[in-house]
């Protein structure tokens, strides 16, 4: 039995494993928990229905989804690749769990499914932290996203 039947799994964005990880949740009896939703344009619309953000890459740069998600107040659970140690502040906007380690995430995923009130403060605090010390950051992401975006639409 699951320990939180009420929780969903939204993904967004696609991959080349996509039909490798849909086959997966159908033989885990997974499918009706799990809404993926392919890539986006506006990807914000779907953060402010979110109760929190994960992010499991093994590796990453600076994220700016994490930022993003952030700025939309989301707490956020992440690896520890990259500077995402440098945007979740553990315990403070979110958690980090090393790469790969499943009963970590797990962990830090129930904390969050069972406490309402640290999902709020910590969304409070991920949204302060991210306008504080990353809005340069944030800005000059959507820039580039819109920039990328010009280039894909002229090839």
């Amino acid at each position: 039995s699951c320990q939180f039947p009420q929780a969903r799994l939204v993904i967004v964005g696609d991959g080349p494993i996509r039909a490798e990880l849909t086959d997966l949740a159908r033989a885990l009896d997974l499918a009706p928990r799990l809404l993926w939703v392919g890539a986006q344009e506006d990807v914000a619309s779907f953060l402010r229905c979110f109760d929190l953000f994960v992010q499991c890459s093994i590796f990453e740069g600076m994220s700016n989804t994490i930022l993003e998600a952030m700025a939309t107040g989301l707490p956020v659970v992440a690896s520890t690749t990259g500077g995402n140690g440098e945007l979740v502040v553990g315990g403070a906007n979110g958690f980090l769990f090393p790469v790969g380690d499943v009963e970590a995430l797990t962990q830090a995923l129930a904390k969050y499914a069972s406490n309402q009130a640290l999902r709020e403060l910590h969304a409070a605090q991920s949204r302060q932290r991210a306008l504080e010390h990353f809005n340069l950051s944030l800005m000059t992401s959507r820039y580039a996203s819109l920039y990328e975006a010009a280039v894909r639409t002229e090839i």
